[in-house]
């Protein structure tokens, strides 16, 4: 298992020293699956460039990252422009060690959880318990899952700020379960910082740090309260950096309106430019809430004494791994056709990603399934062909 470890280590730093090095480089990072409005490397070189001539690199509509993110780029640019993909590298890989380690820590408390409920699950459910491979192997599949997606390879090869978005969230989740209340609110701050998205997982992180607290209410109201004082605090250095707020109006406004409307990897662009403009402010409420805030209480309640969700037993993995791959392939594809070749258009290229997101959907959805499923099991047993049957017809 060490030789193992260490080899996964070595064939992935491989994989992006030598994509970083090659004539791909540069190719990559211009792809419109990897880069966009608000992690592209190029927008980052000219928002230094900006800064270092003194102008406002928050002016306009080119630099979207943080401030913060914008002194430590500077300092890389300037200082060791040679290190740059080393950085990326090590970010990357630093990522995928901390996702191993939260992983070990989470198995081990499932495994011990699991000791405690023996006595309550149903006879006959010994093949759905977690086993001592379990919590040796799947902590290894959490980090070579990491390390070999092709999108997070091509995201440090292409130097997007998502590198470092990941290695925030993951400290978070290492964090979370160690129960580090200071450190994950200042982790979670750091991602909220650089993008929005990211604050709904202050749900999960107050849940877990207050699963072993004696008095719970207290425990999310301090877990909340560091987190504004986080952010409260790392706003106001980014404005000490800056000299004023225009930042937000480059992060936030920029994530939450939907200004740019350039083809991506992702489905808005597609909406906002069909829909009359009068339309756009209820449909960017819509999609806004969808992509944040509809599921996070549904899904709170169901999964409260899980916050942080492993589970396998997938019944359409083989399904939703080849939808993934499809439309991996068929997205390049595609944009050559219609930018290029002029044999295809945008509905082509929006079908494509349109199936991506369906398929990240389902893999969602089956994971999700795969869980209560699970969970039933163990409290209730395996049923045969017949008590299915039944099942069905009550739950219609």
């Amino acid at each position: 298992m060490g030789k193992s470890f260490c080899s996964q280590f070595v064939v992935a730093i491989a994989i992006r020293l030598i994509l970083i090095n090659s004539s791909y480089q540069k190719g990559i990072a211009e792809r419109v699956e990897i880069s966009t409005l608000l992690n592209s490397w190029k927008r980052v070189t000219e928002g230094v460039a900006l800064y270092q001539e003194g102008i406002d690199p928050y002016t306009g509509d080119i630099f979207h990252e943080t401030p913060i993110a914008l002194m430590f780029l500077n300092f890389l640019i300037t200082n060791i422009p040679q290190a740059i993909g080393c950085v990326f590298v090590f970010c990357d890989i630093l990522t995928a060690y901390i996702l191993y380690l939260a992983a070990t820590v989470y198995m081990k408390e499932t495994f011990d959880k699991q000791k405690k409920e023996m006595a309550n699950y149903a006879k006959g459910i010994y093949n759905l318990l977690l086993n001592e491979n379990d919590f040796n192997t799947a902590p290894i599949y959490v980090m070579s899952v990491y390390l070999f997606n092709p999108f997070t390879i091509l995201n440090c090869v292409a130097f997007t700020s998502t590198t470092f978005a990941n290695l925030f969230l993951s400290i978070v989740y290492l964090s979370m379960v160690k129960g580090y209340r200071i450190c994950s609110c200042l982790a979670l701050g750091l991602a909220v910082l650089q993008s929005f998205y990211p604050i709904v997982l202050i749900v999960p992180v107050c849940m877990y740090i207050s699963q072993n607290s004696y008095n719970k209410v207290t425990s999310v109201i301090l877990t909340l309260s560091v987190f504004v004082y986080t952010m409260m605090a790392l706003l106001y250095l980014s404005y000490c950096i800056i000299g004023d707020w225009k930042f937000i109006h480059s992060i936030y406004v920029a994530i939450l309106t939907v200004p740019d409307l350039r083809p991506n990897i992702g489905l808005f662009w597609y909406f906002f430019t069909e829909m009359f403009e009068h339309f756009r402010v209820l449909f960017i409420f819509s999609f806004q809430l969808n992509a944040t805030l509809l599921y996070l209480a549904p899904l709170s309640l169901r999964f409260h004494s899980d916050p942080l969700l492993l589970a396998t037993n997938m019944q359409q993995s083989f399904i939703i791994a080849c939808s993934i791959v499809v439309t991996t392939v068929l997205g390049p594809t595609v944009w050559h056709l219609w930018i290029y070749s002029r044999s295809a258009n945008a509905n082509f290229y929006f079908g494509v990603t349109l199936a991506f997101a369906t398929s990240q959907i389902f893999l969602i959805t089956d994971l999700l399934f795969s869980y209560i499923k699970r969970d039933f099991y163990l409290k209730y047993g395996v049923m045969d062909g017949d008590e299915r049957v039944k099942l069905k017809l009550l739950l219609e």
